[in-house]
């Protein structure tokens, strides 16, 4: 079995070309892998940040709060490469998937707390 690995940046014009070049010779049946960004450290860092706000305005652990939003909004299946799996991890997601986890969890806060969470450029005002 013949392989092509390659990383192409899709921002890239001229690296288009080439997988375009490459892709558009190719016969049979060929499997494309799309990686997407993982969430950041900061971004990871932010949310325990708004899980702590959120211990001492509602008197729940840090753990508690975390299992919680993951049950209630991370999918309860998903599916890649054909299999279904149980995602269980919020370092399961991608930086965009994961910045959808956190608006659910600041509009949970508004609505069920009364609390407005801080944005991420407000946190060193709030340490």
């Amino acid at each position: 079995m013949n392989t092509y690995e390659g990383k192409v940046n899709f921002s890239s014009k001229s690296s288009k070309e080439q997988l375009w070049a490459v892709l558009k010779n190719l016969k049979g049946d060929w499997w494309i892998r799309i990686d997407k960004s993982p969430r950041s450290i900061s971004a990871n860092n932010y949310y325990h940040v708004l899980l702590n706000i959120l211990s001492e305005h509602t008197g729940h652990e840090h753990y508690e709060l975390h299992e919680y939003f993951k049950n209630k909004f991370l999918p309860k299946f998903v599916r890649k490469r054909g299999k279904e799996f149980m995602p269980g991890s919020t370092s399961e997601l991608n930086s965009d998937e994961f910045n959808v986890f956190l608006e659910k969890v600041k509009l949970f806060s508004i609505e069920f707390f009364e609390l407005e969470l801080p944005d991420p450029k407000q946190i060193y005002d709030y340490k």
